[in-house]
C-alpha cells in the first residue's frame, strides 16, 4: 500500500548537489488554485496545512504529521493558458537548512488551451523545524525565494 501512495503521490529522492543531502518528499500539483496569486509558503503545523488546502481549492490529500514534517505551498499566480507547471526539482539538507528547488514549465509550442490557470505545487518534507528555502531555478521570471522557520 505504501509503494502505490508513494507513486501516486510522487515520493521521490533526487541526488543532493553541492555536498547537501538529497531528501525523501511527498509532493502533489495541479493547474488551478483558488488562490490566484504567485508565492511561496512554508507550513510547520496542521492549522497552516488545512489553511493551505482551503487556499488550493482541495481538502488535504492526508492528515498532518504533526511533530514529523513541514511543507511548501508554491503558486505560480494566474497564467493566461494551459500547459504551464511547476516542477519539483528536489529537496535537499545542508546543516539546518532545508531547500526545496523548482522550475517553471511553460508551454512548449503547439496548440495550448486559451484559458485562465493558476498552477500550484505542494511539497511535503519529513522534518518538522528547519529553516526551509524556496528556490526557483531556471524560470522565465524572477526566483521566488523565501525563508522561514
Amino acid at each position: 500500500m505504501a509503494i502505490f501512495l508513494c507513486v501516486l503521490a510522487g515520493c521521490r529522492a533526487p541526488a543532493g548537489e553541492n555536498g547537501a543531502d538529497a531528501m525523501r518528499f511527498e509532493t502533489w500539483n495541479g493547474q488551478h488554485a483558488r488562490s490566484a496569486g504567485a508565492g511561496s509558503r512554508v507550513i510547520h503545523s496542521e492549522e497552516e496545512w488545512v489553511q493551505l488546502w482551503r487556499d488550493i481549492g482541495r481538502e488535504p490529500p492526508r492528515a498532518w504529521g504533526r511533530g514529523e514534517e513541514s511543507a511548501v505551498g508554491i503558486f505560480l499566480g494566474q497564467r493566461r493558458s494551459g500547459g504551464f507547471a511547476i516542477e519539483v526539482l528536489g529537496v535537499d539538507r545542508d546543516g539546518s537548512v532545508v531547500r526545496v528547488s523548482y522550475r517553471e514549465k511553460t508551454p512548449s509550442g503547439g496548440v495550448v488551451a486559451q484559458v485562465l490557470t493558476s498552477p500550484w505545487a505542494v511539497v511535503a518534507v519529513p522534518v518538522a523545524s528547519a529553516e526551509v528555502q524556496v528556490v526557483a531555478q531556471s524560470s522565465p521570471r524572477s526566483p521566488i525565494q523565501r525563508q522561514q522557520k
